[in-house]
């Protein structure tokens, strides 16, 4: 259909279905190029993410009493590099009532941008906009290893080893 080739473009996300860091996408790109031109598919750019335990994976971790050593895989993979390029950073999220958070996780949790729990984005003075980010043990997450945003990996694979 042109996706991958020329200006339609294609980004394949990979997210581990378990409790683990994702490998490095430099690692996995070429197999997935590979098996998927076999199949006429092209594509431009793949995207490792790590699970974040949100929602239905936070709930299976701890049905298998495996949060604890998911979040301590997690601190122990915590790299201080990625803050400065974490997307809570730069990017808002809004839900269709108006509501803002400062990431998908914190929307899924139900926890709205500090100070601005009670207005809706149509009613703030963007030119005078600095929130607090709110933080939590999920965030763990986006900051382990090489670091996870819908983008990118937020560090280069030689800095994204076990700490």
């Amino acid at each position: 259909m042109g996706y991958g080739a020329g200006s339609l473009e294609l980004d394949l996300v990979y997210n581990p279905l378990t409790d683990v860091l994702p490998p490095d996408k430099t690692v996995l790109e070429p197999g997935y190029r590979r098996a998927l031109q076999d199949l006429g598919i092209m594509f431009n750019n793949l995207v490792a993410i790590t699970n974040v335990p949100v929602g239905r994976f936070r709930e299976s971790l701890a049905a298998q009493n495996r949060y604890g050593d998911y979040m301590n895989l997690l601190r122990r993979n915590f790299k201080a590099a990625t803050g400065s390029r974490l997307m809570c950073r730069t990017i808002l999220s809004v839900d269709y009532c108006g509501n803002l958070y400062d990431c998908d996780f914190n929307l899924a949790l139900g926890k709205k941008i500090s100070g601005y729990e009670d207005r809706k984005f149509w009613k703030i003075d963007f030119s005078n906009f600095t929130p607090e980010i709110t933080f939590g043990d999920h965030c763990l997450a986006c900051t382990a290893g090489s670091g996870s945003s819908c983008y990118e990996a937020l560090l280069p694979a030689k800095t994204s080893g076990a700490a």
